[in-house]
């Protein structure tokens, strides 16, 4: 069976995910929609 070059790119980013996972390199969704909500709110730094 061949896969197509979306199904491994796919596959390479899970497994990136999953890596990640293992190392802890994780953050709660609600910190990170705290930044962002934060950064959006910051005026702009030229």
């Amino acid at each position: 069976m061949k896969m197509s070059q979306q199904t491994i790119s796919m596959l390479k980013i899970l497994a990136l995910g999953n890596r990640q996972i293992e190392k802890g390199k994780v953050q709660p969704v609600a910190d990170v929609v705290e930044r962002l909500r934060r950064h959006r709110r910051s005026p702009e730094t030229e």
